[in-house]
């Protein structure tokens, strides 16, 4: 019995191995490489004529984060996003922003004014901190609002 499994191991193998071989023959054959195609912002567009990459900051206060990270993004703002783990160790609203793929969530505070901290880049490599306040609940009822917004040096980061 055992010999039979090794010979079905075996023709298996072997028909795998000439499936990727034909595979690789044809494309070769045809020539085509693979293409990404990468769509880039207007707004990302336009960074080659500021030399330095510093990008300007919208007026984003009063603003849902929603839609405040929406708008940094327009701009051309990159999500310093953080390790998938850092998720597991949030609190407050944390989850919550976690959970819709806001990866650039530095911290929440648990009490308080509901604070949230979130961090972008630009290509120069300034950070930008935004600031939330208020209640974030899941349905959408109440949402969190940007009530500061600061340029941050690397080290005034609390990375985790």
């Amino acid at each position: 019995m055992k010999e039979y499994w090794k010979e079905v191991l075996i023709a298996t193998l072997i028909t795998i191995v000439g499936a990727v071989v034909t595979w690789i023959l044809q494309l070769s054959e045809e020539d085509k490489s693979p293409t990404i195609v990468v769509q880039i912002p207007q707004s990302q567009k336009l960074i080659a004529a500021n030399t330095s990459g510093e990008l300007e900051i919208p007026k984003i206060y009063d603003m849902t984060y929603h839609d405040a990270r929406k708008k940094l993004l327009d701009a051309g703002w990159i999500p310093d996003a953080r390790h998938y783990m850092h998720g597991n160790d949030l609190y407050g609203n944390g989850k919550i922003f976690w959970d819709k793929g806001y990866t650039e969530l530095n911290f929440c505070s648990g009490t308080g004014i509901a604070a949230c901290q979130f961090e972008f880049v630009d290509p120069s490599g300034r950070k930008l901190a935004v600031i939330t306040a208020g209640e974030e609940y899941e349905d959408g009822s109440s949402q969190a609002g940007v009530f500061k917004v600061k340029i941050m040096s690397a080290q005034q980061s609390d990375r985790n």
